[in-house]
This record gives C-alpha cells, structure tokens and sequence, in this order.
C-alpha cells in the first residue's frame, strides 16, 4: 500500500512537471509572437518615417520647380519682346518639362510605398488580433511590450492621410502639366512662325 501511495506520489509529480513546462513553452511562444510584432511595427513605423521625409525633399523639389517655371515664362515674356534667344528658349521648355514629367514619376512611387505600407498595417492589426485571441488577452487590455511604439489606428490613419496628401499633389501636378503643355503648343507655333521669318529650318532651329 505505501509502495503504490508513493508511485501515486511520484506520477502526480511528473504530471505537474510535465504541466509547468508545457505552460513554459506556450507562454515563450506567445512572447516570441508579440516580439516579433513588435519588431515588425518598429520596422513599419521606420518606413513610414522615410516616406514622410521623401514627402518633404519632394514638397521643396516641386518648389523649385515652380521657381524654376516662373523663370521660364518670364524669359518667354523676354524672348516675346525681341531680348531672349529662340533656341534657348525652346531647349529651357524642354528641359523643365522632362523634370515635372521625373517628379510625376516620383509621386507615383511614392503613392505606391505608402499604399503598401497601409496594407501592412492591416495587415498586422489582423495578426494582432489572432495572436491576442491565442493569448486570451481581450482587445482593450494593454499589452506590456517595450518594443511597440506605434498603434495601429493611427498609423492607418497617418497612412491614409499621406495617401490623400500625395494623390493631391499628383493631381496638382498633372494640371500643371497640362498648362505647361498647352504653353508649349503656343511656343511651338509661336516660335515656327519665328524661325520662318528668320528663314531658320527645323533642322537649325533644333540644333
């Protein structure tokens, strides 16, 4: 009778044992889950980040390049009244409308990253509530985790408004884009009505 009290003993031991190492183990999984979250939103809220600062170096680009038209139509307004060169002006048009198309071409990119981004964070948000249903945590309890520094409504919402932000500056783009176009049909009859009376071909004029 003691022999098997003391098996009994021993059994319930191990079973405890085996119990407290299986809780071990689920509860290091649950941690690695929530760590590798954390390093996930660290890397989101990085690249969202760069997106913002690529925002801003492309806010002064598009500056300079009003500046840079202002010049150009103010040297049109010159070469009108006889004080400007008719090659000069057609090669500067030119010039300035190969880099409105480039920075048209950025936006799009940018557009793009930040979309990307927005569906990440979704994304996440998913996976954070799965990981939060496995750990039993209910959605309004917080969770103690050094290494998550971004929620993730508003990163949907700063998200969402740099998407805005940037499909505007697109769409500003493009109509400056149509005015410089319909500038350069005048400039072209314009200046081919010019180079006919200087008895220039297309050939000199383009050289």
């Amino acid at each position: 009778m003691l022999r098997f009290q003391i098996l009994l003993l021993e059994a319930y031991e191990q079973l405890e044992m085996d119990v407290e190492k299986e809780v071990q183990r689920a509860v290091a999984g649950q941690t690695a889950d929530f760590e590798r979250q954390a390093k996930r939103n660290k890397a989101l809220e990085e690249e969202l980040q760069c997106t913002r600062a690529r925002c801003r170096a492309l806010d002064e680009h598009l500056e300079h390049l009003q500046e840079s038209l202002d010049a150009v139509q103010e040297r049109n307004r010159m070469y009108e009244e006889g004080i400007y060169g008719l090659v000069e002006a057609m090669e500067e048009i030119s010039s300035l409308k190969a880099r409105l198309d480039a920075a048209e071409k950025r936006q799009e990119e940018l557009v793009s990253q930040a979309n990307l981004a927005m569906d990440s964070v979704e994304t996440l948000a998913d996976e954070n509530r799965v990981l939060r249903a496995k750990a039993n945590v209910p959605e309004e309890e917080a969770v103690d985790i050094s290494h998550l520094k971004i929620e993730k409504d508003a990163a949907i919402l700063q998200l969402r408004s740099l998407t805005a932000q940037l499909e505007t500056e697109v769409w500003n783009l493009e109509e400056e884009r149509r005015k410089l176009k319909t500038e350069l049909r005048f400039r072209a009859k314009y200046q081919g009505r010019q180079a006919a009376d200087m008895g220039l071909t297309p050939e000199q004029v383009l050289r």
